[in-house]
């Protein structure tokens, strides 16, 4: 369920039941969104668990969707769920950045699926980049998904972000 009017108190609400570390980052990449003025959406999210929310951040120009804040509970465990999932396409921009990430980030950004362009989207997005010397080309419905973070990953997390955001905004 898209909620069409995003309020600070709305973000605020999706938010305060997470673990206090993880409202921390929450609210550090909502301030990180505010100072690259991006645009934020929100919605629900019904489909596993009944407390949920998606936030999402996008650039204005182009229009790319560059991270999203994924609250919730656990479907079968009920634990409180913390995700956040980055669009990293323009890596070779960026690479020496990436490349000297902490590996359990570097692995989450390996392991994003292949892209079988199943959707129309992906047709218009550079999303492929080498990363260690290996060539990736990830979905991008998909993208990078990233939990379970020490702070110094979160601060590298935030640092790729943007980074990221400098690519698509040069285009």
């Amino acid at each position: 369920m898209v909620i069409k009017e995003v309020t600070e108190d709305l973000i605020q609400g999706a938010i305060q039941f997470l673990p206090q570390d993880d409202q921390k980052v929450a609210y550090d990449l909502h301030e990180l969104s505010k100072s690259l003025e991006l645009k934020i959406g929100m919605r629900r999210n019904l489909q596993k668990a009944g407390k949920g929310y998606c936030i999402e951040y996008s650039t204005k120009k182009p229009n790319r969707m560059l991270f999203i804040i994924k609250t919730g509970e656990k479907y079968k465990t009920k634990e409180m769920d913390f995700r956040v999932k980055a669009n990293l396409f323009h890596i070779d921009d960026y690479r020496e950045i990436a490349e000297e990430s902490p590996i359990k980030m570097k692995e989450a950004i390996k392991s994003t699926p292949q892209c079988g362009k199943c959707n129309p989207v992906c047709y218009n997005i550079k999303s492929n980049y080498t990363l260690d010397g290996v060539f990736y080309d990830p979905c991008y419905i998909k993208g990078h998904n990233f939990e379970n973070l020490n702070s110094f990953e979160w601060s590298k997390l935030k640092q790729l972000i943007i980074e990221e955001y400098k690519a698509n905004t040069k285009l």
